[in-house]
């Protein structure tokens, strides 16, 4: 009943489960980068989840941070290599981040999701890294006893997404 992705060091979406496929959080982008969480950030394609301006430039920060850690642990990876200059060249945000953001670090995150069928649900966003690998796990929640956690109910209560999916291959490692 928890929501959950895994994304490797590129920030590739390879792995989920039913109730973090029943959120709906991003549309079809019809993109090489289309599972790309950094660049559906950074590229402001459409979707369900919102942030707070103080919470957007957190997790842009993050996310900026995390692929100029991979991509110095990686610095032979061609796909990285292309996804990074497309955001520096699309992105000033990214841009500027690129340039001045040190290493990402765990983090919690809260956003907003809006669902079609049961509206805005609060959700807390924990990202666990596997140690000594390349994967990052995405965790939503709501808080216990909550609206939220009750609608967050409802979305994966009612979900019949399979129990796990997975798409290509992890990047990077």
């Amino acid at each position: 009943g928890t929501a959950v992705c895994l994304c490797d060091a590129t920030w590739n979406v390879v792995a989920w489960n039913g109730a973090w496929a029943a959120l709906q959080c991003g549309e079809p982008a019809s993109h090489a980068w289309e599972g790309n969480l950094a660049w559906r950030t950074f590229g402001n394609v459409p979707g369900r989840v919102s942030r707070t301006r103080e919470r957007a430039a957190s997790f842009e920060a993050m996310l900026a941070a995390r692929l100029r850690t991979a991509s110095l642990r990686y610095p032979a990876d061609e796909s990285l290599a292309a996804l990074v200059d497309e955001l520096r060249s699309t992105s000033r945000t990214f841009n500027r981040l690129w340039h001045t953001t040190g290493t990402g670090a765990a983090q919690e995150d809260q956003a907003v999701l809006s669902h079609p069928d049961v509206g805005d649900v609060t959700l807390d966003c924990n990202l666990l890294a596997v140690p000594d690998g390349n994967l990052l796990a995405m965790i939503f929640t709501a808080r216990p006893g909550s609206p939220d956690a009750a609608r967050l109910g409802q979305i994966v209560g009612g979900s019949s997404e399979p129990a796990t999916a997975s798409v290509g291959q992890i990047g990077p490692g």
